[in-house]
């Protein structure tokens, strides 16, 4: 598994999902790595060695949590809000509209592509 995205009603669920889903793979052998949240109660839980990278040497009680990238999405962790950030300039053609749009990939048809950015 590549990635998951999963939400918990609480951050005490949030903790036991993620020590189930650890001791889970581990008894079949794999390793869950890259972990991040917006919880820092539930990245305290989790150790630094499986966090990402960028939240390994942060202080969590003092530090803002890190920008984190997924599907063309820009997940600031810290608000828990998607950004998009258009990163290459492309022209003003319909060839590079289309590659704008196919940039910003919505896997949950959740947020909508401003028309303003056309």
């Amino acid at each position: 598994m590549k990635m998951a995205a999963l939400s918990m009603p609480s951050e005490h669920e949030a903790i036991q999902m993620a020590a189930h889903l650890t001791s889970f793979c581990q008894k079949g052998g794999f390793m869950l790595s890259k972990w991040i949240c917006n919880s820092r109660a539930v990245l305290t839980s989790i150790p630094q060695e499986h966090g990402v990278k960028e939240t390994r040497e942060l202080d969590l009680d003092k530090d803002n949590l890190p920008m984190e990238r997924a599907l063309g999405l820009h997940w600031c962790v810290e608000a828990d809000v998607f950004k998009f950030r258009i990163v290459q300039e492309r022209p003003y053609t319909r060839q590079g509209n289309l590659s704008i749009d196919g940039s910003m990939y919505d896997l949950l048809s959740k947020s909508h592509i401003l028309t303003d950015l056309l």
